[in-house]
């Protein structure tokens, strides 16, 4: 796996900034995003968004603990891998307050400037969960079980 700086628009870091400033230097944990690769160069420009707030953006996978920004905790980064398009996945600085939600692995961020990608984590893939996503985007069938 190798990281690379993830190039967010000064809009995007003084949002984040702003924020934890208000938070009075808040407890930040990371996070991992998962998305189409397509959707990268917009994060880096606008930030992670929620969908529908001040915006067109449509939910795409679901809104199971409400409608926010999902992102896996850091011992879960296989759960954000399923998410994405290409082995590319954001890892991100996630301010901690009540506007969180922590349900097992995974974390629901309810307000947009609390969530700033930090880098880009890229690699040859990202083990059966990025295979599994290939394989639904080009609608295999399951190969089964491999002695």
């Amino acid at each position: 796996v190798e990281l690379h700086a993830a190039p967010v628009s000064h809009v995007v870091q003084r949002r984040f900034m702003t924020c934890f400033a208000k938070h009075n230097a808040g407890f930040i944990s990371p996070g991992f995003h998962g998305t189409d690769v397509n959707n990268h160069r917009s994060i880096f420009q606008h930030g992670l968004l929620i969908p529908g707030d001040g915006n067109k953006l449509k939910v795409v996978h679901g809104e199971a603990y409400g409608r926010g920004i999902y992102a896996a905790k850091v011992n879960a980064a296989w759960l954000s891998s399923g998410f994405c398009s290409a082995p590319r996945m954001l890892v991100c600085a996630v301010i901690q307050s009540p506007a969180v939600l922590h349900h097992r692995d995974a974390m629901v961020i309810f307000n947009a400037a609390q969530v700033v990608p930090l880098f880009e984590a890229t690699a040859q893939a990202f083990g059966g969960h990025f295979i599994d996503r290939v394989m639904q985007t080009k609608k295999l069938k399951d190969p089964g079980p491999v002695a």
